[in-house]
C-alpha cells in the first residue's frame, strides 16, 4: 500500500469530526450520514427582580429551530462556572431567590445539540437585579372589620393571595413612584390602592366592600337591578350584552351591584381620588360611586355591547354641603390607577333619598365627582427627637368634602400636599407602619404652612385610634381612659409632650368625623376606648351610625371595628376595645364591642410608662 493511502473507504471529509464515505466511482455506494451543527446561543442581558423567573433560551436556535429542552427538546442545557448566590437555573430558566441582593451578576451556560452532544456552544448572561421593595399588608371587610382570605393581589405581573388572616406579601417589586395594587375576590368588589414602592417594605392595606346585591335578569329583555334600602340602581338594555371576545351573550345575566360611600369611609373608593388633567395628577372630590359587574351563567364576565348603553343611579354620599345639579361621571382605570372622565350625572330623588343618575356604555366603578380648586399644605415629618423623615407618605382627608390628597416627603422631610381651597381637612403622615399625629386644617384661598412638623409615634411606644361615621348622629365622641384614670375626650384633649402622652388631635361635631386620638407613650396597665352618641340622634342606636374605628399600633397589624347589632334605644355608649400594656411596651388588644347606657370606668393605678428593651 502506498504511503498516504487510507485503507478501505473511510475518509476524513470536510471539517466534520465524523468519519464517513466521500463517495466515488470505484466502489459500492454508501449513504452519507447526517452532519449536525452546534446550537447558536446568544448572549443575554436580563433584568429580574427577586422571586421571579426568566428564560435564556428565547433567542437561541439550533439548526434553524428555536432551542428547547425537555423530553421533546432539541438541545441539552448546562450551566458553566459557579452560579451567584440566590440564583438557580433549570432547563434554561433562571429563578431568583426572594432575598436576592440587588446588583450586577454574570453567569454562563452551554447548549449541546441533542442529536449529537459533541456539538456544543456557550453564551453568557449579564444579570441585573435592580433595587426593589416588598409590598405587603392586610385585606379587611369594610363592613365588619374581619380579615378577608383568598383575595388575589396583583401588581404588574406579580400576584399573591391573602392567607387566613387576610395578610399578603409581594416580594421583588421594582421601585416606583406610583403603582396600582389591585385586589379581587369572589365575594367582594375589585378595588385598587395606590402606593409608592421603596426599598424595604411598603404597607398597602385595603378595605373591601362585599357585593351589596345579586340579581339575575334575562339578557333578551334586560331589566332593572336594585340594592335593598338604597337608591342604587342599574337599568340594562334588551340584548345589549357581549362576552369578552365580543360575541353576543344569551340566557341570563347575573348583576352584582354595590354602592360606595366616600362620606362614611374615603378608603372604600378605588385609587386615590386622582385624575389626569393635561398629563398631571389632579385631585377630585366625590358625591358617591357605584360598582357594577355582570356575569353569564358560566361565570364569565359580560359587558355592554358596542352602541349599547345603560342607566345608573349612584346614591348621594358626600361630606360636602354642596350638591351640584350636574357633575361629571368618571370611571376607574385599574391599570393606570386613575379616574377617567366620561359622561355626566344629574342630581335626582327626594330629600333623604338623593342620587345622581347618568348613562354609561361600559361597566366598571363609576364615580360622580369633579376636580376641585386646590391649595397646598406645606410642612415636614420628623421622628420623636426631631430627625427629619424622608420618603414618608402624607395624606389630606377632607372633612368638609369627600376626597383625599397625597404627597411624599423629600430628602429633608419636607412636603407639599394638596387639599381643597377654603376647605377643612385632616392631615396625617405615615412611614412604613408608623403614623404621625393628626392635624385639622381649615384652609383659606392661599397655601397653608404648618407651625411644626408632623411627628411619628415612637416605634412600639404608641398608636392611634381613628373614628369616622355617617351623616347621623351629627356628633359622636371619642373617649379614652388611661390606666391612671386620665380621661381624654373633647373637654380634656390631653397632651402628647407631657402626661398622659395621649391627645385628641381632631374633634368633629358636624357628621362623618374623623376624630383621632394619638398616644405618644404608653402607661403600664389597661386602657379603655369607647364612643359616645353625644347628640343622641337616631334614638341612640349607634348600630345605625356607620361608625367605625381604625386602630393602629406601631408593631401590630391594622384593626378595624364597625358598630354592629346589640344596642337599643337606651344605650348611647359603644365600648369598642381595651388594650393592656406591659412594662416592655407589649400591647395586647381585646375586642369588647358592647353597648351600655353609662360611661365606662377604670380603677386608677399610679402612672408608670413602659420602656422598650
Amino acid at each position: 500500500m502506498p504511503i498516504g493511502r487510507v485503507a478501505g473507504s473511510a475518509l476524513l471529509c470536510g471539517a466534520s469530526l465524523i468519519l464517513s464515505s466521500c463517495g466515488g466511482s470505484d466502489g459500492p455506494d454508501v449513504p452519507t450520514p447526517v452532519v449536525h451543527a452546534a446550537p447558536l446561543p446568544q448572549n443575554d442581558t436580563v433584568s429580574l427582580t427577586p422571586g421571579n423567573t426568566a428564560s435564556v433560551l428565547d433567542n437561541d436556535t439550533v439548526e434553524g429551530s428555536a432551542a428547547r429542552v425537555g423530553s421533546d427538546g432539541n438541545v441539552t442545557f448546562t450551566t458553566t462556572g459557579t452560579l451567584p448566590v440566590g440564583v438557580s437555573v433549570a432547563g434554561g430558566v433562571i429563578t431568583l431567590a426572594s432575598d436576592m441582593a440587588p446588583g450586577s451578576y454574570s453567569l454562563g451556560y452551554q447548549l449541546c445539540n441533542a442529536a449529537d452532544n459533541r456539538m456544543c456552544a456557550s453564551a453568557t448572561v449579564a444579570l441585573t437585579v435592580p433595587p426593589y421593595g416588598t409590598v405587603g399588608g392586610l385585606a379587611l371587610d369594610a363592613n365588619t372589620g374581619n380579615a378577608v382570605p383568598n383575595v388575589t393581589v396583583r401588581l404588574g405581573g406579580l400576584t399573591a393571595l391573602t392567607d387566613a388572616t387576610g395578610n399578603y406579601t409581594l416580594p421583588g417589586v421594582p421601585l416606583a413612584d406610583r403603582v396600582s395594587v389591585v385586589f379581587g375576590a369572589d365575594t367582594h368588589i375589585e378595588t385598587s390602592r395606590i402606593a409608592r414602592v421603596q426599598a424595604g417594605r411598603t404597607e398597602v392595606n385595603v378595605r373591601l366592600l362585599p357585593y351589596a346585591a345579586d340579581t339575575v335578569l334575562p339578557i333578551a329583555t334586560g331589566g332593572t337591578a336594585t340594592v335593598p334600602d338604597s337608591t342604587a340602581q342599574v337599568v340594562l338594555p334588551a340584548n345589549g350584552l357581549v362576552r369578552a371576545d365580543g360575541t353576543a351573550a344569551s340566557g341570563n345575566v347575573r348583576v352584582r351591584i354595590t354602592p360606595i360611600s366616600p362620606a362614611v369611609d374615603p378608603a372604600q373608593m378605588p385609587g386615590d381620588y386622582n385624575t389626569l388633567v393635561e398629563g398631571a395628577l389632579t385631585p377630585l372630590q366625590s358625591w358617591g360611586a357605584l360598582n357594577v359587574r355582570l356575569y353569564d351563567e358560566a361565570g364569565n364576565e359580560l359587558n355592554l355591547a358596542p352602541g349599547a348603553s345603560a342607566t345608573l343611579r349612584i346614591p348621594l354620599s358626600t361630606r360636602s354641603s354642596e350638591w351640584p345639579e350636574t357633575v361629571p361621571l368618571y370611571h376607574f382605570d385599574q391599570t393606570a390607577g386613575v379616574w377617567v372622565e366620561e359622561g355626566t350625572a344629574t342630581l335626582a330623588g327626594e330629600p333623604g333619598a338623593r342620587y345622581y343618575t347618568g348613562t354609561v356604555t361600559h361597566f366598571t366603578t363609576w364615580n360622580a365627582d369633579r376636580v376641585y380648586d386646590t391649595i397646598y399644605v406645606n410642612g415636614c415629618v420628623a421622628d420623636e427627637v426631631g430627625n427629619r423623615i424622608a420618603h414618608a407618605t402624607v395624606i389630606t382627608d377632607g372633612i368638609s368634602y369627600s376626597g383625599t390628597g397625597t404627597a411624599y416627603t423629600d430628602a429633608n422631610g419636607a412636603f407639599s400636599v394638596p387639599m381643597m381651597k377654603s376647605g377643612t381637612a385632616a392631615i396625617v403622615g405615615q412611614s412604613v407602619n408608623l403614623l404621625t399625629n393628626t392635624v385639622r386644617i381649615e384652609a383659606g384661598s392661599q397655601d397653608y404652612a404648618l407651625d411644626s412638623c408632623l411627628v411619628l409615634t415612637p416605634f412600639g411606644l404608641g398608636g392611634t385610634l381613628r373614628l369616622t361615621w355617617g351623616e347621623l348622629p351629627v356628633d359622636l365622641d371619642s373617649h379614652l381612659l388611661a390606666p391612671d384614670g386620665s380621661h381624654i375626650y373633647y373637654s380634656n384633649p390631653g397632651n402628647l409632650l407631657s402626661a398622659p402622652y395621649a391627645n385628641l388631635d381632631v374633634d368633629d361635631v358636624s357628621s362623618f368625623g374623623p376624630e383621632v386620638v394619638t398616644l405618644n407613650k404608653l402607661m403600664v396597665g389597661t386602657y379603655r376606648y369607647s364612643v359616645h352618641n353625644y347628640s343622641g340622634q337616631l334614638d341612640r342606636w349607634l348600630s345605625l351610625s356607620d361608625a367605625r374605628v381604625e386602630v393602629n399600633f406601631a408593631d401590630q397589624p391594622l384593626r378595624l371595628y364597625v358598630a354592629g347589632a346589640g344596642d337599643s334605644d337606651a344605650t348611647d355608649w359603644w365600648n369598642v376595645l381595651e388594650f393592656d400594656v406591659d412594662a416592655s411596651c407589649n400591647v395586647t388588644v381585646r375586642t369588647v364591642n358592647s353597648y351600655s347606657s353609662t360611661a365606662p370606668a377604670v380603677t386608677p393605678v399610679t402612672a408608670t410608662y413602659c420602656t422598650r428593651p
